[in-house]
This record gives C-alpha cells, sequence and structure tokens, in this order.
C-alpha cells in the first residue's frame, strides 16, 4: 500500500484541515453526530479516537487538529483529502492499524508528536516504516535524472532543428559512477570531453547528482533518432534506477519522443 505519499510526500500540513472537510462535506454527519460547525466537527472526531470509535474521518480530523502551523486552506483541503483517501485504504487493507494509529494519535499534541511517534504505528512497524523511507528517499532522489532527461529532450530538439540530425553519440557522462566519488554523489559539473557532449549541452549546465547519462543517436533527417539514458544508484545500495526516453522524427517534420520509462 502506497501510504508513503501520506508520510513523507505532504510536509507539516499532513492531514491538517480534515476538521474543516468534515464540518462542510457530507460525511459531516457520521463523523461528528450531525454536527454544523468545524469546532464541533473536530471535537466529536476526537471524541470518537478517545472512546476508540475510530474510522477515517474521526482519525483524520484528530489529526488535523494537531497541526496548527498550516493556515491556508488549499493546503488543508489538499492534505485533507490525502488523509481521507489513504485512510481509507488502511482501514481496508489493515483495520486493527486504525484503532493503534488513533490511540497513538490521541496522546499526541502536535503534529512533531505525531511525526515522532506514530508513523512506525501508521505503517506497521519499524521495518516497514524503514524500507518505506528508504523508498521515499530513492524516488526523489531520481528526480535530478528527468530533468536531466528534459534537459537532453530539449536541446536535442534543438539541435534537429538547425542541423536535420541529433547530436553525436556519447559514453556514459560522467564516465565514473557517481557512488564510486567521495560524497556518493556525482559532481555539480564535469568537463565535457566528447563532441556529442558539447553539442548537447555547449554551455548549459547538467545537475548530475546521483545520475549518469548517456545518448545514442542514429541517422539523418526524417530518419533520424535517438535514445538518452540515466543511470544511478541513489541509495548506493546496488539497487540500480534507469530511466529511459526516445526521440524521433514525425511526418511533420518535429522531434517527438516517448514517456520517460523507468526501470528498478
Amino acid at each position: 500500500m502506497r501510504l508513503t505519499v501520506l508520510v513523507f510526500g505532504i510536509g507539516t500540513a499532513l492531514c491538517a484541515g480534515c476538521a474543516k472537510k468534515q464540518s462542510t462535506g457530507g460525511a459531516t454527519g457520521s463523523a461528528t453526530g450531525g454536527g454544523t460547525s468545524a469546532a464541533a466537527g473536530t471535537g466529536s472526531a476526537t471524541a470518537n479516537v478517545a472512546a476508540g470509535a475510530a474510522t477515517p474521518a474521526s482519525v483524520c480530523a484528530a489529526i488535523g487538529k494537531l497541526d496548527r502551523r498550516t493556515v491556508d486552506p488549499a493546503k488543508k483541503q489538499r492534505a485533507a483529502t490525502r488523509c481521507a483517501r489513504m485512510m481509507t485504504k488502511l482501514q481496508a487493507e489493515h483495520p486493527e492499524r486504525v484503532a493503534k494509529v488513533a490511540a497513538c494519535v490521541r496522546e499526541q499534541k502536535d503534529m512533531q508528536g505525531f511525526k515522532n511517534n506514530c508513523m512506525m504505528v501508521l505503517l506497521g512497524g519499524k521495518t516497514k516504516a524503514l524500507a518505506a523511507m528508504k523508498k521515499y528517499l530513492r524516488r526523489s532522489k531520481s528526480i535530478s535524472a528527468k530533468i536531466g532527461l528534459r534537459t537532453i529532450k530539449s536541446s536535442a530538439s534543438m539541435y534537429y532543428l538547425d542541423k536535420k540530425q541529433f547530436p553525436a553519440s556519447t559514453k556514459w557522462y560522467p564516465a565514473k559512477a557517481c557512488c564510486e566519488y567521495p560524497e556518493k554523489r556525482c559532481p555539480a559539473s564535469a568537463p565535457l570531453d566528447e563532441p556529442g557532449l558539447k553539442q548537447l549541452f555547449g554551455t548549459l549546465t547538467l545537475h548530475l547528482d546521483y545520475f549518469q547519462f548517456r545518448f545514442v543517436s542514429k541517422g539523418k533527417g526524417a530518419k533520424a533518432t535517438y535514445t538518452a539514458e540515466a543511470k544511478g544508484d541513489p541509495s548506493c545500495d546496488g539497487k540500480v534506477i534507469t530511466m529511459t526516453q526516445t526521440g524521433s522524427v514525425d511526418d511533420k517534420g518535429n522531434v517527438v519522443t516517448t514517456p520517460i520509462a523507468t526501470k528498478e
């Protein structure tokens, strides 16, 4: 179950505003016993949690009450929606865990307490929580690969418009895997020591971070194609992520690309 979005993806606004949602939505009746105000909805939901009658609505309302820092209504609404969706899924797959989360929330005074003490309960224990965190960190570090491939796409397209062919093929750039560098991270920039690299990037800066890149081109004119690749091991634990995007020319002479394909 993808609970990592709930745990790590919404920051301090985690599930904030659920009480507001309960006071204005159709779920108000079940969560608050028919209350008509946000304060009444939150109080009723908290009472339900305290009494052990844990439901996704009451748990989200109680969690939302812990967050006193978020004031943006839009952020609260987004957090409320995420919380409700994830808690409903948790109840369907692990109903016993909802009651445990409710009990943990009842003992907290603020959102920091919830994060420090209830996250492992939410994810089903320390082992699962650590695995989820590791997976989340790997994916967040992978953003640089997607940005790099988009940079290559833009540069290759501009080059084709001028030369009617794509830049020359390159070897992996940089030549050494990022995990082999002292800080387990590729340098901010590396020499553009191949014609293809100079044609692709010129004065542009490609932020390497945790990934190497390679560009392979074939053909000219309407038959020109390319394959751009990124590979890296963001956690340096032997689990390599590869991303690939191909480009070609359509019948109108425009450069078109496939969606980025990811393999873990």
